[in-house]
């Protein structure tokens, strides 16, 4: 008769801590659901920021067009000399690669964001992991 009681006893005993390890794990897998829309987004924000990017060098080459066109009819009807030509030209190109510069270093700061991202990502979900392996051995 002993023999059930502590058995029983043992018994609660094991389904209070299988109601722990079942909560446990049910607050892991919605951390890592939490884990896995902050990374969706990121991706979001990083694709948006490339469109960006493009929008910003399509208006950038645009103006540049325009503004070269322009250059050219003031030539043609004599409005300005060639070093004037000239210096609007290398201020132009200048102006363009500042933009590049400017693009390669905003993706440069999204791709070590999204990497950072990623790593932080998977080091949470490596953590996660090794505590659901160890409530798996309680």
């Amino acid at each position: 008769m002993k023999l059930f009681k502590r058995n029983g006893k043992l018994v609660k005993e094991l389904q209070g801590q299988l109601s722990s390890v079942e909560e446990k794990n049910q607050a892991l897998l919605n951390d890592l659901q939490k884990e896995r829309e902050e990374r969706a987004a990121s991706e979001r924000a990083l694709q948006e920021a490339k469109n960006n990017s493009r929008s910003i060098q399509d208006k950038m080459n645009q103006r540049n067009a325009l503004h070269l066109e322009e250059l050219e009819q003031r030539g043609q009807a004599g409005q300005n000399t060639l070093d004037e030509k000239d210096q609007q030209v290398q201020e132009l190109k200048g102006n363009l690669l500042s933009v590049q510069g400017e693009k390669d270093t905003l993706l440069g700061a999204l791709g070590d964001m999204i990497k950072s991202l990623i790593l932080s990502h998977a080091q949470e979900v490596s953590t996660l992991n090794k505590k659901m392996r160890g409530l798996q051995h309680c």
